[in-house]
């Protein structure tokens, strides 16, 4: 579903990245940080950066 959106915001891609986070998949979770920082040109925000740090952690990267 997140691959067919039109137009991908901050709220789509914390809501993504906050599941991989949440469902223990945090792995794929920051690949998805990458493209959106090198494909979209998105910064992370300091909600999506909560999200990217709980990705992390559910990834034993912290």
């Amino acid at each position: 579903m997140f691959d067919r959106m039109r137009e991908r915001n901050m709220r789509s891609w914390y809501s993504l990245i906050n599941a991989y986070a949440a469902s223990g998949q945090g792995v794929d979770g920051l690949l998805f940080v990458e493209e959106m920082k090198k494909g979209y040109g998105h910064s992370p925000s300091r909600r999506l950066s909560l999200a990217v740090f709980m990705t992390c952690a559910c990834a034993g990267t912290v």
